[in-house]
């Protein structure tokens, strides 16, 4: 077995991959997430027998939208995954229980808080994909007005490239926003780090939870291709359709 458990998976500039579904990111037992890249394994926080580990589609992390959640690690960790004011690539295969909550997100909220994340927006009930400067929010928002609650195993990517940054779901770019010019950096350097699940706010704690399932999350340090992003879902589809 390759480091990465699809073999089709694009591979350049990967930096971070962790799948529940391969037993060498998770053994199907314990608390540790194992990322196969560059060793930024994940604690499961909070999480009961009813919880965490599922046999589902090969392996998955179950969270109960109420005080689940993966702590990857403080900045110090992790730093590797910070974009800082260039570009990178995060993508999750998730099922949904709920609208609210943050899926994925490496920085921190709060004031002086950077960050970027998969959340749900809170008004809208719509996936997006954020970042935060610490001067202005950005997301590019989701068409779906159910948040994708469907039920379904669904393929979502947040992208920044320059000064834009793109939803895709399914392999199919869903929603552009422009962050303006001189947008700037979105590495936190202090504290915060990547969690799934929920984000680390500024004052110690870990708010913004989410209930649903995750299998799979990767980070890049540059923007992939439409293509490539297409690729990476046809690489991985069939174990959740």
């Amino acid at each position: 077995m390759g480091l990465v458990h699809h073999p089709n998976v694009v591979t350049d500039g990967l930096v971070y991959y962790a799948d529940a579904g391969n037993r060498r990111s998770f053994p199907a037992t314990g608390t540790t997430w194992t990322d196969v890249v560059n060793g930024n394994n994940g604690t499961l926080e909070n999480m009961s027998a009813s919880y965490g580990f599922d046999s589902e589609k090969g392996g998955i992390i179950r969270f109960d939208g109420t005080n689940d959640y993966v702590e990857i690690g403080a900045y110090g960790a992790s730093s590797v995954l910070n974009w800082g004011s260039g570009n990178g690539t995060v993508g999750v295969w998730m099922k949904s229980d709920e609208h609210e909550g943050t899926l994925i997100a490496m920085g921190a909220a709060g004031s002086g808080g950077k960050r970027y994340l998969i959340q749900y927006d809170n008004s809208g009930n719509k996936i997006s994909f954020a970042m935060d400067n610490d001067v202005t929010l950005k997301a590019a928002n989701g068409s779906d007005t159910d948040g994708l609650t469907d039920g379904k195993w669904h393929y979502v990517v947040g992208m920044r490239n320059g000064q834009y940054i793109y939803l895709y779901v399914d392999g199919v770019l869903d929603a552009t926003t422009d962050l303006g010019a001189g947008y700037g950096s979105v590495d936190y350097t202090s504290n915060g780090g990547l969690y799934m699940g929920g984000i680390w706010h500024v004052g110690d704690t870990v708010d913004h939870i989410w209930g649903g399932s995750l299998a799979l999350a990767h980070i890049y340090n540059r923007a992939l291709s439409a293509d490539e992003v297409s690729q990476n879902y046809n690489a991985t589809k069939g174990r959740f359709t």
